[in-house]
């Protein structure tokens, strides 16, 4: 068995949507004049969150944000909170509250949010080398209705999951160990050594851990495949070649992903087994 992230594991931001969607003239003076970062905007938003809602109970997010993750608060009504706090903000431009007010316009519009996605390129090659006879699963901290529209995005990359647990459904979100027990019950891992966990935040791949999953701590696709192979080699999982054809990263992604490969004639992939196949993988 193998669990997957969704978010920077499979799907990133693209970056050249989110730019499109902001105001040329605000950017422009936020860039050149303010000499501040487009990546820069999320975390201003999350301060000007906390700043105004506290500190979240679950996670590094901001109390609101973790509502919004675990959609206990509906997108409108947390759009309305957020806007209210930008335009109410003392310690921001004119011109960042401009962006701002775009970016909360972005994030908490489901349908807006799912289009601004993209596929990872290195997450997605690593999803399809698993073979077959490997049970896929996901565990994602995602806000219901986004979600919905995510999946409904990129249907080809979710249906190879045999089922998901998304905090804004369950209610519980990572990296509480309490998701964790439940994944354990509903897919019936009794031994969770068995079971390979893919995931881009350390927080949750050391809850995981603790719990005796094998884990990967994923930032790009080379580095996810050496950590596969060092598994592997402590005997606790088998690799099988399984042809893939890689493809090259959009430049449009925000980091983390694979690249090089200029030519590719269809080189081979690792897929990943447990304990000689098929009959041996937890369910």
């Amino acid at each position: 068995m193998v669990i997957f992230d969704l978010g920077k594991v499979l799907i990133k931001t693209n970056r050249k949507k989110i730019i499109f969607e902001l105001s040329k003239y605000n950017l422009a003076h936020y860039w050149l004049v303010e000499n501040k970062k487009l990546t820069d905007l999320q975390n201003i938003l999350f301060s000007i969150m906390e700043k105004n809602h506290g500190e979240g109970k679950h996670s590094i997010y901001p109390a609101l944000f973790e509502d919004w993750l675990l959609s206990r608060k509906t997108n409108e009504t947390i759009s309305r909170i957020v806007t209210r706090d930008i335009n109410n903000s003392n310690t921001v431009s004119y011109h960042t509250k401009k962006l701002l007010l775009s970016l909360t316009k972005i994030m908490f519009d489901p349908v807006k949010f799912a289009e601004m996605m993209d596929e990872h390129s290195g997450g997605v090659a690593l999803l399809k080398m698993m073979p077959p006879d490997v049970p896929l699963y996901l565990i994602s901290n995602y806000d219901s209705q986004a979600f919905d529209k995510v999946r409904n995005r990129f249907p080809d990359t979710l249906r190879r999951f045999r089922d998901f647990l998304i905090s804004g459904k369950e209610n519980l979100m990572k990296p509480e160990k309490n998701i964790y027990d439940l994944a354990m019950k509903r897919w019936g891992i009794t031994d969770p050594s068995r079971v390979l966990y893919i995931d881009d935040e350390r927080d949750n791949v050391q809850m995981a851990k603790s719990l005796g999953f094998e884990t990967v701590l994923f930032t790009d696709f080379e580095s996810a495949i050496l950590s596969i192979k060092g598994i592997i080699q402590r005997g606790e999982m088998q690799m099988q070649p399984r042809p893939i054809k890689r493809e090259r990263q959009d430049d449009s992604e925000s980091g983390g992903g694979y690249e090089g490969d200029e030519e590719d004639n269809g080189s081979e992939g690792y897929g990943v087994t447990q304990n000689g196949g098929e009959e041996h993988a937890q369910r």
